[in-house]
């Protein structure tokens, strides 16, 4: 699959990264619609490093449709649209993350394939999803 990455401090590319599948306590989404954002921008400038542990990929807010669930994951499951505040890695055309980075609930008027939408969990949903983190 492909994703963004930052190559250098001023340049973004495409790039093939491996596969993915859902590990304990994981969801794996389906990405209709992927955010980069100021954040994103600082990061692959060196500086904003992403937090211990989170993706290099660049690609903070994300919406799609949960596709693989991972054991011990309950409260989700395939087919769910969903969008997501993340720490990183929301740019490949699917991504693995916790499930409590997930927003179950959009207003209708919110598409995962909208222009525009992609920025919802960071304008509107930074709170709630953050708070379940």
């Amino acid at each position: 699959m492909r994703a963004i990455v930052a190559e250098s401090s001023d340049q973004l590319f495409w790039q093939e990264v491996a596969d993915v599948s859902a590990r304990p306590g994981e969801v794996v989404v389906k990405v209709a619609a992927a955010g980069v954002n100021r954040a994103d921008v600082l990061q692959a400038a060196g500086k904003y490093p992403p937090p211990p542990g989170a993706s290099e990929i660049i690609g903070m807010e994300v919406s799609g449709v949960i596709t693989e669930v991972g054991d011990g994951v309950t409260e989700w499951s395939a087919g769910q649209e969903v969008c997501a505040l993340l720490a990183g890695g929301g740019t490949p055309s699917t991504s693995p993350f916790p499930p409590a980075r997930c927003c179950r609930f959009r207003p209708v008027w919110i598409s995962s394939t909208r222009p525009g939408c992609r920025r919802w969990p960071a304008r509107c949903g930074r709170t709630w999803c953050s708070s379940r983190a």
